[in-house]
C-alpha cells in the first residue's frame, strides 16, 4: 500500500515500527499507523532484517541507505490465558480485570452471552480515575450494535457507533490493539473500525464485561475464555 507519512527529501529520516502478535501485525511509519497484516504465513521463529532495493531498479549506484537505532523487543503476555464467570451484582455490571497499568496493548477474549433479552458485552481498556475506554457489543430492542466509548465523569461518550444490525454468535470473540492514539477493533476474526483515541491518553487497566441492562443478579451470568492481554512498549 501507499505510506503518506513518509519523508522523502534526500537526508529525511524515517521511524518504521512494526508489532507482531500471534496472527497479527500492526505497521506505524513515523509514529502514525499505516495499516493491520495478516502474518499467518510467517508462524515460526526468525530474525529481523532491515533492507532497501528490494525490487530491480530500486537501486541507485553509489548511495547508501543509513540506518540507526534498530531495537527489538519480545513482547511476553501481561496477563492470561484465563476464564471464568461475569457475576452481576444489583449495583455494577460483571467484570474481571487485567491488574496491568498499560499505555498500548494488544487484548483478546471470547464471551458467550448473558441468558437475558438485552445485554452488552466487551472489552474496557485504559482504565483509571480519569475514565477509561470500552468497546462493545450488544443486543437492545432487538438490534445488534457495535461501539466503542469513553466513560468520563460518569457518562457514557460515544466515539464510535454502528446500528447494522450485525450477525452474533453465541459466543463471540473480541480483539483489540491500541497504541498511542489509534485503537483497531475486530470482531469474530473481521475487522471491524479503527478509531481515534486520543481523548484519552493515559494507561489502565485492560477488562472483560458483561451487562445485562436489567441489574438483575437472579441472571445467569455471562461465560469469558482465553481473556489474554499483551502489554506494548511505547511507539
Amino acid at each position: 500500500g501507499y505510506v503518506s507519512t513518509w519523508n522523502r527529501s534526500v537526508g529525511n529520516k524515517n521511524k518504521i515500527t512494526l508489532v507482531v502478535v500471534e496472527d497479527r501485525g500492526w505497521l506505524f511509519v513515523n509514529s502514525e499507523y499505516v495499516a493491520d497484516l495478516d502474518v499467518s504465513g510467517a508462524s515460526e521463529r526468525g530474525r529481523l532484517q532491515v533492507a532497501s532495493g528490494f525490487f530491480t531498479g530500486d537501486e541507485v549506484e553509489g548511495e547508501t541507505t543509513r540506518i540507526s537505532d534498530v531495537s527489538a523487543t519480545s513482547l511476553a503476555k501481561t496477563h492470561g490465558p484465563t476464564s471464568g464467570s461475569l457475576d452481576e451484582d444489583d449495583i455494577v455490571a460483571g467484570r474481571n480485570f487485567a491488574i496491568v497499568d498499560l499505555h498500548g496493548a494488544y487484548a483478546s477474549v471470547e464471551i458467550r452471552n448473558p441468558d437475558t433479552p438485552d445485554w452488552g458485552v466487551g472489552l474496557g481498556f485504559r482504565a483509571n480515575l480519569d475514565g477509561q475506554l470500552i468497546f462493545t457489543i450488544a443486543q437492545y430492542s432487538g438490534v445488534n450494535l457495535w461501539s466503542l466509548l469513553h466513560y468520563v465523569n460518569d457518562e457514557w461518550q460515544p466515539l464510535e457507533v454502528s446500528y447494522d444490525n450485525m450477525v452474533l454468535r453465541s459466543s463471540n470473540h473480541f480483539e483489540i490493539f491500541y497504541m498511542d492514539n489509534v485503537v483497531i477493533m475486530y470482531l469474530n476474526g473481521e475487522k471491524l473500525e479503527r478509531s481515534d483515541i486520543s481523548v484519552h491518553t493515559g494507561s489502565g487497566a485492560v477488562w472483560v464485561y458483561s451487562d445485562s441492562l436489567y441489574n438483575d443478579s437472579s441472571l445467569a451470568p455471562a461465560q469469558y475464555e482465553n481473556f489474554v492481554v499483551y502489554g506494548l512498549p511505547p511507539n
